[in-house]
């Protein structure tokens, strides 16, 4: 069974390699990422609300939706850790992101073997893809929503800007220099659906991503990472991030000052969960609004009431309404979640067009509308 999401918002660190890798971008992405590791903390954030009571009804009405097999968060959430999780050796974590402030990385990096620029540039493509469908997973988007996503990317704020900018710099301009979009899409179009086939990550991740054989899904990919190139260059350029100021301030917080800059990237990689640790807290992020939509009204209703704007009796009314819709939601999600959906639902319509639409606010899926291929 899955961790549940204020668990998993609670375990993330307050500091270690991972934070202080993305605390070297803020020059880039300033005050973007605040590392909020409490979920009821992070309820605060996201709704404004500091009634402990209300909260509490925010924190249950957000944990149904998380653990709802009609909705997508777990799925999300799966994906986000998985391109972590292949990135990682075995041992490197407890070897050296719990040293946290006083690690010495030296004798670490010699242990680590750099990727080549093609398997550097593959994975770069595969996590930016990742980022793309867990976007449509949380959004409730059709499987080539793309212009949606571009559309959001100017919208990206808080984990997901840190994420974005992180992806820049460690993926992208670290290892592969200022032409890394240029050098992304060029092994994308000479690659084969065999030689993907054999990358490690996209072996992970290929149950994840549309398409009924690789050629589909090296599609996909194809078209998530085109897509986005346009944006991100002009991110680059708007935030006049280069290599020599993102590495100049990765040596001096991570002390590899000696080391060559595809050793610094392939540290970087295996001791650092940059896209898990933010993607927790953008899926708690997304749940939370989720269920502060839900009880909002009653929130509003209440405070109108106790400032002397309408009576008591109707914040009262609201609240049970919202309690009683809660309720009823869990129930429905509960009866819904017995349903075995086709497990070929989106390899059947794969190549269909579905008409672009703009992000909506979440709403409730079919049983297994995502999941059964994802």
């Amino acid at each position: 069974m899955a961790e549940p999401i204020d668990y998993l918002v609670g375990q993330l660190p307050a500091s270690n390699l991972t934070t202080r890798a993305l605390r070297v971008l803020d020059y880039i992405v300033p005050d973007a990422w605040g590392n909020i590791h409490d979920f009821n903390a992070l309820i605060e954030d996201v709704t404004k609300v500091r009634d402990r009571d209300f909260i509490d009804r925010i924190h249950v009405q957000a944990m149904r939706y998380y653990k709802s097999e009609n909705e997508s968060y777990q799925t999300a959430m799966r994906l986000y850790a998985l391109v972590d999780n292949v990135d990682i050796a075995i041992g490197a974590v407890s070897a050296v992101s719990n040293l946290g402030r006083d690690v010495g990385f030296l004798s670490f990096l010699e242990k680590v073997t750099p990727k080549a620029d093609t398997a550097q540039a593959i994975d770069a493509a595969l996590k930016l893809t990742v980022e793309v469908i867990a976007f449509f997973l949380l959004y409730d988007l059709p499987k080539d929503s793309f212009k949606s996503f571009v559309g959001a990317l100017g919208d990206y704020a808080y984990e997901e800007k840190m994420r974005l900018a992180a992806w820049i710099a460690f993926d992208g301009l670290v290892p592969l220099g200022p032409d890394f979009m240029d050098l992304i899409i060029e092994k994308l179009h000479n690659l084969s659906a065999d030689e993907l086939g054999e990358n490690k990550l996209f072996k992970a991740v290929k149950g994840y991503i549309p398409g009924g054989d690789n050629d589909d899904k090296l599609n996909f990919i194809q078209r998530a990472v085109g897509s986005a190139a346009g944006w991100v260059n002009g991110f680059v350029e708007e935030h006049n991030i280069t290599q020599e100021g993102v590495v100049k301030r990765i040596r001096g917080a991570l002390d590899v000052a000696d080391k060559s800059l595809d050793y610094v990237a392939a540290a970087i990689d295996v001791s650092t969960n940059y896209f898990e640790h933010t993607g927790t807290q953008t899926v708690a992020r997304a749940v939370i609004r989720r269920a502060w939509d839900d009880l909002r009204p009653a929130w509003e209703a209440r405070q109108r009431a106790s400032s002397g704007g309408g009576s008591a009796s109707a914040g009262r009314d609201a609240m049970d309404g919202a309690n009683a819709a809660a309720a009823a939601a869990a129930a429905a999600a509960a009866m819904a979640g017995v349903t075995q959906a086709n497990e070929d639902a989106w390899a059947d319509d794969w190549g269909s067009e579905e008409e672009e639409k703009p992000a909506p606010a979440p709403k409730k899926k079919e049983a297994g509308e995502w999941d059964d291929e994802w």
